[in-house]
Order: C-alpha cells, then structure tokens, then sequence
C-alpha cells in the first residue's frame, strides 16, 4: 500500500507492507520517503475495520476484484472478458471501486478498454466519492486526491 502523507507542508510517501496479522493486531514494514531522507520501522496497529484507505486497492472490494481478476487472466481468460464479468457481477456495488480497480488492473497489464477507460476518468474528474475521505479530514482527502491524480496521469497516457 502507499498513502501521500503532509507534513510539514511538504509531501512524504509512506509504503507500508502487511507482513502479519495476529487477532485484532496488524504488522506493517513501512518505509517513509520524503525530501530529508528515508525512515525504515516495523509497528503494529489495532484493526479498524471501518478506516478507509487513500490507495486504489484499500478497499475490500478492489482486494476482492484485484484477486478475481488475476485468477481469471491466469485461468486463459482475456483480460477484456475478466474485466467484463468483473463488471456484470458487481453492477450494483460501489461503481468507483469497480472502475478505479479495473482501470489500474488494466493498466498494470498494458491494456485499457476505452469504457473502462472513460468511466475511471468520468469518476475522478467529478470527484464522486470523495464524502468518505472528507469525513476524515484535509490530509486524508489530499492524499486521495495524490492517489487519483496518478491514476488519471496513467489513464490519460496509456492507450
């Protein structure tokens, strides 16, 4: 996972990389870049099942269809049918998770279907679904923005 962190008016980006779960405890190797060096830990945090994520796969339902897709193009199936019925069985959930995820799936495939494409595009450009990171304050919601601006800079380049 990686989150855009602002400190101190500056822009710093935190990886972190779950490496163990015990019960309600989670463990992360984080790695924190910023313009004054990089600052390697290990810590652990309680689980909060409500707290959202700014990165693409945060959600449980982008995990859900990043791992749904991959066992399809793995299984033979083309990526534009894997992306398809990725969107047949989940027309009824949250259509930016969807799109965001199969937007950046694509991506990391150097493919991107022009309706995939443009509805990713569509959403991050009105902004849909920014209440979740607003809720959460200015910092939260500026690193969403980080998160989507990058995914937008790729749509807009890829072809």
């Amino acid at each position: 996972m990686t989150y855009y962190l602002i400190i101190d008016k500056g822009l710093c980006r935190l990886t972190a990389q779950r490496f163990a779960i015990f019960d309600s405890i989670v463990s992360f190797r984080i790695e924190l870049e910023s313009y004054g060096g990089t600052l390697k830990k290990n810590i652990e945090l309680e689980r909060a099942e409500s707290m959202w994520g700014v990165d693409i796969f945060d959600a449980q339902l982008a995990k859900d269809i990043r791992l749904e897709f991959q066992q399809a193009v793995d299984g033979g199936t083309s990526l534009y049918i894997a992306s398809d019925r990725i969107i047949t069985k989940y027309a009824d959930a949250d259509s930016m998770v969807v799109y965001l995820a199969l937007a950046a799936l694509q991506i990391e495939h150097d493919v991107i279907q022009p309706k995939v494409k443009k509805k990713a595009l569509t959403l991050i450009n009105t902004g849909d679904g920014a209440e979740r990171w607003e809720d959460e304050g200015n910092e939260m919601l500026s690193a969403r923005k980080l998160v989507l601006q990058d995914l937008r800079k790729r749509l807009l380049n890829a072809h």
